[in-house]
This record gives C-alpha cells, structure tokens and sequence, in this order.
C-alpha cells in the first residue's frame, strides 16, 4: 500500500533515490523478521534512515502522505549531512 500511494509522488522517489539506498522488507520471510527483530520494528510501515555500520539514525512510523514523508525525510537528511 505504501508504494502505490508514493508512486503519485515522483518527487518522493527522486529524492530518496539520490540520497539513499531504499531497501524494502517482507516480515513473512527470514531475513525480514530477523531484521524487524533487530530494529524492534512493531508497526507497519515503518521507514529507518540507517547508517552505513548499521545504526539508526531516524524512524518514521505509521501511515502518512509521500509529502509529509519527505519533508521528514528531507529535514533527517540535513541534520545527517550536519553531522559531518
């Protein structure tokens, strides 16, 4: 459901795409709920920014429109490249 109510948000993709490895997970396979475990992901959709070692940097929980996603994800983004 996630991706059909992005995909009328091409600026969404954009952004992430440019910035980001988007990687989606299945929590009815293995490796899923392994990584659901790892994370303690308990709602679905859950969006993690993840560092390249693993760590979290931010979560974003719930449903909520591809722009508000953005702006989130945008805002995350800048503190991320501040970080530096």
């Amino acid at each position: 459901m996630l991706d059909k109510q992005f995909d009328i948000n091409p600026e969404y993709y954009e952004f992430v795409n440019e910035n980001f490895i988007p990687i989606s997970l299945n929590s009815t396979y293995l490796e899923g709920k392994r990584l659901f475990r790892f994370y303690n992901v308990e709602s679905i959709p859950t969006i993690l920014l993840i560092r390249h070692d693993g760590a979290e940097y931010a979560r974003f929980e719930r449903y909520t429109s591809s722009g508000k996603y953005l702006k989130k994800i945008k805002t995350e983004f800048n503190k991320i490249k501040n970080m530096k």
